[in-house]
C-alpha cells in the first residue's frame, strides 16, 4: 500500500540506496542478502562470543586484553576466543621466521584507543598445528578493527593470512586468504596468491589510511570473488565505493603452510608487512547473517568509537520549519532602535527599547531615582556591598549629570576585586558549585576552590564570555596555552567536575552516566537555556531535543573519564599534579581525556535496552538535521565548546545577557532564565533581548562593558515606586512589572546580607580567594580507609561555628553539599545539590528571629557600636548619622535621630547592671541591632 503521507527525506534516501543495490528483497531467512543494510539503524549488539557465533568463532585478537606496558613488545598475542590460536613472535621461533614484536600503544590511531602497532618487520603467527581449520573451499568471515599507514617501500602489504599465497608455482587457484594492501595502486585485495585475488580496486584503500575502520570481508563457497562480500565501516561494497569486487571465479582450494598458521603481518622474509594499527581481529569459519554482522558492528563502533555511515541515517532527525524558525532558534540580528516621542528619557540605546513597550501599553516609567538610591544600588549590585559614606559624599558632589557621574562610580566598581567575587556568585549557582560530593559519602572535594577562584579571576579580568565558555567546558584541549594560561584554562574544566556523584555506586558505568547527565544538564541550562536532560529517557516532550541527540551529546562527555579508579565503594574522583613547564605542580581537580566513544540511545535511559547509536555531534535543529559528526580523535569537548561560544549559536549570546538583566532587574527579558524552551517564558522585550545580545557580541563578549550598558541606562536609574496611586494603577496594568514602568524593590541575598553586616560593623576581612575552604574540609574529614587517605567523607555540620567566626566574604565561606549553614540557607542561599538560575526570595518569621537573636548578629551589632563609638564625632546625633550612613547610606531623619537619642538616654539610665560605659555600649548594641533589622538594610530601593 502507498503511504498516506508524504516519506521524509531519510526513507527516500533509503529507498534510492535500495534501488541502487539492484532493490532485492530481504530474505526471509535472515541470511545475506544482495541489497546491503537495513536502514533503521537499530541494532542488537552482538559480542563475538555471543551463544549465536561462539561455535563459528575461531580466532579473537583483542589490543585492550594485553597485559604489557604502554610501548612495550607484544611478544604473544593471546587469543580470546578459548580455541588456544595464540600468535607469537616468528623470528626464532618458527622455520624461517623473521617476524619482530610490534608494539602496544595505549592510546592509538584508532580514536585513542589501545591497539597494536605494526611496522613492515613485525610478524606474528600461530603454531602451524593450530589450524583455524579454514581449508580447501572455506567458508569464513573475518573482521579487523584498524588503521593503516600507506607505505610505497614495498608493492604488497600483508595484514593477515591464512594458507599458502607463495607456492612455487602457479596452482592456477587460490590457495590462502590473504588480506593484503597493494601500495602503488592503493588497493585492497583478498588475495589468494599468483594474482588469484577478489579486489576492490585501486584507490579502495585510501580509506583505510585516513580513519579508523571497521572491515569485515566475508566467502560463502564457490568461485572465489562471486562469493566474496567487503564491508567497510557497515557499508556494502557498493555503498563505501560505489562497485562490487572484481577478481577471478574459480574455486579456491586453501591449503596450510608448514612453519606457522595464521599470521599477521611479516611472518617470514618474503611476506610483507605492513604498518599501522589493530585493535582487534576476529575469524569465524562461516558466513554471518546480516544481522549477525550488523549486530557485531554495533558493538565494534561502540567500543572502539568507529563511525558508521548507517548510524548517521537513523540518528538523523527532522524537523519542521516552525520548530526550526522557533525564536530563540533564530539567528541573533540586532533591530533598529524604536523613535520615542520622549527623547530627553532616552540615555541609553535600551531606553528606546523600554519607552515603546510602555507606551503601547499606555504606561509611564518612573522617575529618576536621588543619588543616594543610585549608588547604594549599583554598588551592592556590582559589588555585594554597601557604599562608604565617602564614596557616598564623592558621587553627591559630582557636579556632572547623572550619567557621567555614575559612569565614574561604576568603572570604579568594575575595577574594584570585589566585583568578580560579587559576579562569580551568581555563576557559581547556576554551575551548582560546591566543595562536597552529596550523595552517599559526601567526600571532601579538596581542590574545588581553584575553580571559585578561576571564575573570580576571570571576571575580574573581563575574559571575552567566548573564552570563559570554551575554557570550561574544554581548556585541558585547548591548543598553544603555557604557564598559568595553562593551569587556569585545566582548572576551568572543574565545572564538569562540581556536580554530585554517587562514589559508591557499585556499577561504575552507570555512574558515568549519571554523571554525564549531570554535565550535560549544566552546559544545556547554564549555556544554552535548554533542558537537555529532559531528553535522557525520551525525545523531549516540549522542545525540538530528540534522544538521540542526548546521547550525541553524552557521547562527547562520555569520551571524558571522571574517575580514578574502579573501587567498589568509594571510586576516588579526578585528582591529579598538573605539571606546567616554569611552573610548580598545581593538583587540580579536573576530568582528563579517556578516548572516543560512541554511546548507543538508551531506551527509556535503560542503557542495558540500547537503540540506535548516537554519532558526536550538536542539537541537530540548531546545528543542522544530519550534519556531519565529529571526526577528531579527542572526545568532541572542544568543538563542543567552540560551537556553543560561536556568535552563529543563536543561544548563548542570548542566555547570557538575559541572566545579567536578571541579576539587575529582578527578573530577566525571559523570566525563565535557564530555559528558553517551549516551557520557558517568552521574552517580554524581544527586539531589546536581541539588540543586546548582537550587542554584546560586537563588544568582545565583554561582560563588563555589558554591565556598563544596563546600569547608565535610564531603565536603571528609575526609581522604586511605593505605596502610590500611580503605581497601583501600573500594578493593574502590568502586576509584574515586566514592562518595566518602575524599579523592582529587592532584598539582599543570603551572601550580600552576611558581607554587608560584616562591612558595616568594620569587621570584614576581604582577603582574597585561597585553599582555606578546602583545608578546613579536608582536615575536618573522616579517614574511613588507610589505604585511601585522600577520600574523605565530609564530617563539618551547618551549625560549625566557622561560618559564625568567619569574617571573609560569604564567597569564601566552605559549600557543603547538604550542610548549608543557617546564615545563609535561612535567607534563600542556592542548594549547591541543583542548577539555581534564580533564587527563591521567601519571608518567614525565622528570618526575623535570626537578625533578632543570631549570635552573628548580636556580635557584628556590637561591632558597629564600637565603630561608632570609636569614631571622631563631636556628639552622640554625629554618631547617629555616622551610623545611618554606614548602614543604609543616608543620614538620619531629625525625627529618627530624636527617637534614637531617647532610645540611647533610656538604656543608660536602665536599671542593667554594668558601669556606665558597659551600659552606653549596651544601648549603642542595641541601636546597631536596630539598623540590621530595617527594611532599608536589608533591602535595596
Amino acid at each position: 500500500m502507498p503511504p498516506k503521507t508524504r516519506l521524509k527525506d531519510s526513507e527516500i534516501a533509503a529507498l534510492r540506496r535500495w534501488v541502487a543495490e539492484g532493490a532485492a528483497w530481504p530474505v526471509a531467512t535472515g541470511t545475506e542478502s544482495s541489497r546491503g543494510d537495513a536502514a533503521d539503524g537499530v541494532d542488537e549488539v552482538i559480542a563475538p562470543n555471543a551463544p549465536e557465533l561462539a561455535k563459528s568463532l575461531k580466532l579473537w585478537l583483542r589490543a585492550d586484553t594485553l597485559q604489557v606496558a604502554d610501548g612495550g613488545a607484544v611478544v604473544a598475542w593471546p587469543d580470546s576466543s578459548g580455541r588456544g590460536h595464540d600468535l607469537t613472535v616468528t623470528k626464532g621461533v618458527r622455520k624461517a621466521g623473521t617476524g619482530t614484536a610490534p608494539q602496544l600503544v595505549k592510546k592509538s590511531r584508532i580514536n585513542g584507543g589501545p591497539a597494536v602497532r605494526f611496522t613492515h618487520d613485525n610478524g606474528l603467527a600461530a603454531s602451524p598445528d593450530r589450524s583455524l581449520g579454514l581449508t580447501g573451499d572455506a567458508e569464513f568471515t573475518v573482521v579487523l578493527v584498524g588503521q593503516y599507514v600507506h607505505g610505497t617501500s614495498r608493492p604488497y602489504e600483508n595484514i593477515l593470512m591464512v594458507g599458502n599465497p607463495a607456492h612455487s608455482e602457479d596452482p592456477g587457484k587460490p590457495l590462502s586468504i590473504l588480506i593484503e594492501l597493494e601500495t602503488g595502486k592503493k588497493q585492497i585485495d583478498l588475495a589468494g596468491g599468483f594474482s588469484h585475488d577478489a579486489s576492490m580496486g585501486p584507490g579502495s584503500a585510501q580509506v583505510l589510511y585516513d580513519q579508523p575502520t571497521i572491515l569485515i570481508i566475508t566467502r560463502k563457497k564457490g568461485p572465489w570473488t562471486p562469493g566474496t562480500r567487503f564491508w567497510l565501516n557497515g557499508e556494502s561494497s557498493r555503498q563505501a565505493w560505489g562497485r562490487d569486487p572484481v577478481g577471478t571465479s574459480v574455486v579456491p582450494d586453501v591449503q596450510m603452510r608448514p612453519e606457522h598458521g595464521v599470521a599477521l603481518g611479516s611472518p617470514q622474509q618474503w611476506a610483507g608487512g605492513f604498518r599501522g594499527d589493530l585493535a582487534e581481529v576476529i575469524v569465524f569459519d562461516r558466513v554471518l547473517t546480516d544481522r549477525q554482522r550488523r549486530g557485531l558492528e554495533a558493538e565494534l563502533a561502540v567500543r572502539h568509537g568507529v563511525e558508521m555511515p548507517r548510524m548517521y541515517l537513523a540518528s538523523t532527525r527532522e524537523f519542521t520549519d516552525n520548530e526550526k524558525n522557533y525564536w530563540a532558534f533564530r539567528l541573533v540580528k540586532s533591530p533598529a532602535t524604536p523613535k520615542v516621542a520622549d527623547a530627553d528619557r532616552v540615555v541609553s540605546p535600551i531606553d528606546p527599547f523600554v519607552l515603546a513597550r510602555l507606551k503601547t501599553a499606555g504606561l509611564e516609567p518612573s522617575p529618576r531615582a536621588d543619588r543616594s538610591t543610585l549608588i547604594r544600588r549599583v554598588t551592592f549590585d556590582l559589588t555585594g556591598l554597601p557604599p562608604t559614606p565617602e564614596q557616598i559624599d564623592a558621587f553627591l558632589a559630582d557636579g556632572r549629570n547623572d550619567v557621567e557621574a555614575l559612569g565614574s562610580v561604576v568603572d570604579g566598581l568594575l575595577a574594584s576585586p570585589r566585583y568578580g567575587e560579587r559576579w562569580a556568585r551568581h555563576w557559581l549557582d547556576v554551575v551548582r558549585y560546591a566543595e562536597s560530593t552529596a550523595n552517599d559519602g559526601n567526600a571532601v572535594m579538596r581542590y574545588a576552590w581553584r575553580y571559585r577562584d578561576y571564575v573570580i579571576k576571570s571576571l575580574n579580568t573581563d575574559k571575552p564570555y567566548s573564552e570563559f565558555v570554551i575554557e570550561q567546558l574544554a581548556g585541558d584541549l585547548l591548543p598553544g596555552k603555557t604557564g598559568q594560561a595553562r593551569v587556569d584554562a585545566v582548572v576551568a574544566t572543574g565545572l564538569l567536575m562540581l556536580g554530585p556523584k554517587a562514589l559508591a555506586e557499585t556499577d561504575k558505568e552507570q555512574s558515568r552516566l549519571d554523571i554525564v547527565a549531570d554535565q550535560l544538564d549544566v552546559t544545556g541550562r547554564a549555556f544554552l537555556g535548554l533542558t537537555i536532560g529532559c531528553a535522557r529517557c525520551h525525545d523531549h516532550k516540549f522542545d525540538s531535543i530528540p534522544t538521540v541527540d542526548y546521547y550525541s551529546l553524552a557521547s562527547i562527555f562520555r569520551s571524558t573519564e571522571v574517575f580514578q579508579d574502579e573501587n567498589r565503594n568509594a571510586t576516588m574522583f579526578q585528582e591529579w599534579n598538573l605539571e606546567v613547564e616554569g611552573l610548580k605542580p598545581v593538583m587540580v581537580m579536573a576530568p582528563v581525556e579517556y578516548r572516543p566513544v560512541t554511546l548507543r540511545v538508551h531506551r527509556r535511559g535503560d542503557r542495558k535496552n540500547p537503540g540506535v547509536l548516537a554519532p558526536r555531534r550538536f542539537l541537530q535543529v540548531i546545528a543542522g538535521e544530519g550534519h556531519q559528526p565529529l571526526r577528531t580523535r579527542q572526545s568532541g569537548r572542544l568543538e563542543l565548546a567552540r560551537w556553543i561560544a560561536s556568535p552563529e549559536n543563536p543561544l548563548t549570546a542570548r542566555v547570557l545577557v538575559n541572566r545579567v538583566w536578571q541579576n539587575h532587574f529582578g527578573i530577566g527579558l525571559v523570566a525563565t532564565s535557564d530555559n528558553f524552551g517551549n516551557r520557558g517564558e517568552l521574552p517580554s522585550h524581544p527586539a531589546l533581548l536581541d539588540w543586546l545580545a548582537a550587542d554584546f557580541v560586537d563588544n568582545g563578549w565583554s561582560i563588563k562593558s555589558l554591565h556598563r550598558r544596563l546600569v547608565l541606562s535610564g531603565t536603571y536609574m528609575q526609581a522604586s515606586r511605593g505605596a502610590t496611586e500611580a503605581a497601583a494603577a501600573a500594578r493593574r496594568i502590568d502586576p509584574d512589572n515586566r514592562l518595566l514602568w518602575t524599579m523592582p524593590l529587592e532584598r539582599l541575598d543570603a551572601e550580600a546580607l552576611r558581607d554587608a553586616v560584616l562591612a558595616v560593623s568594620g569587621r570584614l576581612d576581604l582577603t582574597p580567594g585561597g585553599s582555606e575552604t578546602g583545608e578546613f574540609l579536608y582536615e575536618r574529614g573522616e579517614v574511613i580507609d588507610k589505604k585511601r587517605p585522600t577520600f574523605r567523607p565530609n564530617r563539618v555540620r551547618s551549625d560549625d561555628p566557622f561560618y559564625t567566626d568567619s569574617r571573609r566574604r560569604s564567597v569564601f565561606l566552605p559549600v557543603v553539599r547538604n550542610a548549608m549553614p543557617d546564615i545563609l540557607s535561612l535567607f534563600d542561599a542556592a542548594d549547591p545539590n541543583g542548577i539555581v538560575t534564580r533564587r527563591n526570595d521567601t519571608t518567614v518569621p525565622s528570618q526575623s528571629l535570626f537578625l533578632l537573636n543570631h549570635p552573628f548578629v548580636l556580635e557584628n551589632s556590637q561591632a558597629l557600636a564600637k565603630r561608632v563609638l570609636s569614631a571622631p564625632a563631636s556628639d552622640d546625633p554625629a554618631r547617629i548619622a555616622l551610623a545611618y550612613r554606614l548602614a543604609v547610606g543616608r543620614g538620619p531623619r531629625p525625627a529618627e535621630v530624636k527617637r534614637v537619642v531617647e532610645f540611647l538616654a533610656a538604656g543608660v539610665a536602665g536599671e542593667n547592671k554594668g558601669t556606665p560605659e558597659e551600659k552606653r555600649l549596651t544601648a549603642w548594641t542595641g541601636f546597631a541591632q536596630t539598623l540590621f533589622c530595617r527594611n532599608e538594610f536589608l533591602y535595596l530601593k
